[in-house]
């Protein structure tokens, strides 16, 4: 909060109004002078009229003879035109002269100005020792990890808490955020008609405000509860797009494996393609989709494709973490580091080994190179029907 500084008779009207505005205010009582606020606490603008004690000019002249309001930008109000006259004859810097009458209004908008140009200067003076500066430093912190903790649980809670388990598939996740919270989130759910759904979002950057995007697409997947892919992400494009902010956008890919027909169903939302090994060929298939990202637009579209899976099938799904990073070569990872690391997979494998061997590949191909953003990787096999 900004501190405000009120120094001579201050009207009432404008002390209410610029409390109702945000700032902490500061001014003579009967238990603190002046001087004694400014030795106390950080004062970020003050605005002073004539006093009893002490006219305008004087008060500045106070002011910028003290270490800790050198700096401070002063708000001026006189209804002496000598006097204004004078104080402009000084040259003193940051100091502006309003002339009486004003309006509250005009008052408000200088200060914040004032303030904005201040902070974006950089000239945020602190008068504190190093010691209380460390301080304040440390409270500041822990009071940052305690926010960014509670964001980490909200988010978990988001995430399911255990995977499906049915004799006719087998899935395994990763989910890696690069901060403590992060833009990506999956789901992996059986529907009542004993169908599997599969879907892996990707928000556009990371961190807090991603995670909190991030929750606002757990909650328009929940509220329309489709089975098929591309019905799913047409309501939930159609939820988000008016509230998601400009600028911010959701990629998504989603499936359902029904087991019965043996059928993977696909549609995409400007997420990562996916990849499909058909175990009986050893073939490795790029599931492509088209559509916008969530949120870009109301009127986006998105069509359901199919293909036959069969037993032994392994579908891969990742956000674009895994398939834009770079190695020490500059080179991507991409469809074709999914695809090196199912090719060494055997039948056999479940689909946790799968996983530990994907995420094996990619740990060799970065050899040590730091992430840039969230990896989300999910695989899910098929048994027989």
């Amino acid at each position: 909060m900004d501190s405000l500084l009120l120094i001579g008779n201050v009207d009432p009207k404008l002390t209410k109004f610029m409390q109702k505005a945000g700032y902490a205010l500061h001014m003579k009582s009967d238990s603190r002078s002046i001087p004694e606020i400014i030795r106390d606490e950080i004062i970020d603008i003050v605005l002073v009229e004539d006093g009893e004690d002490k006219q305008v000019h004087e008060w500045i002249e106070f002011l910028r003879q003290q270490g800790s309001t050198k700096q401070v930008p002063i708000v001026a109000l006189s209804a002496d035109k000598l006097q204004t006259l004078q104080i402009r004859d000084q040259g003193y810097e940051k100091v502006e002269l309003l002339q009486m009458p004003y309006s509250l209004g005009t008052i408000l908008a200088k200060v914040a100005t004032l303030l904005r140009m201040r902070k974006t200067a950089g000239l945020k003076d602190n008068k504190a020792t190093l010691a209380e500066v460390n301080v304040a430093l440390r409270d500041l912190n822990e009071r940052h990890l305690t926010e960014v903790h509670e964001a980490q649980s909200i988010q978990n809670a988001l995430l399911p808490k255990d995977l499906p388990v049915d004799d006719r598939f087998d899935v395994a996740v990763c989910y890696d955020p690069l901060e403590q919270v992060g833009g990506d989130f999956y789901m992996v759910q059986k529907r009542p008609s004993g169908a599997l759904q599969l879907l892996s979002t990707d928000v556009a950057g990371h961190g807090l405000a991603a995670a909190f995007i991030g929750s606002m697409t757990k909650l328009a997947y929940v509220a329309v509860n489709k089975d098929m892919p591309g019905d799913l992400l047409q309501g939930m494009n159609e939820l988000m797009a008016p509230v998601v902010p400009q600028g911010r956008f959701v990629t998504a890919n989603a499936f359902l494996y029904d087991p019965a027909e043996q059928q993977l169903y696909i549609a995409r939302a400007g997420g990562p393609q996916a990849a499909l090994l058909k175990q009986s060929t050893r073939e490795i298939q790029c599931l492509k989709g088209e559509g916008f990202p969530l949120g870009f637009f109301e009127e986006g579209e998105y069509p359901t494709t199919s293909i036959p899976m069969e037993a032994g099938d392994v579908l891969v799904i990742v956000t674009d973490g895994l398939t834009e990073a770079q190695n020490r070569k500059k080179q991507f990872f991409g469809f074709e580091g999914i695809a090196a690391a199912l090719e060494q997979t055997a039948p056999t494998d479940s689909a946790q080994q799968i996983l530990e061997g994907l995420k094996n590949s990619f740990q060799s191909f970065l050899d040590g190179r730091v992430l840039k953003d969230d990896v989300t990787i999910l695989v899910m096999k098929a048994a027989s029907a």
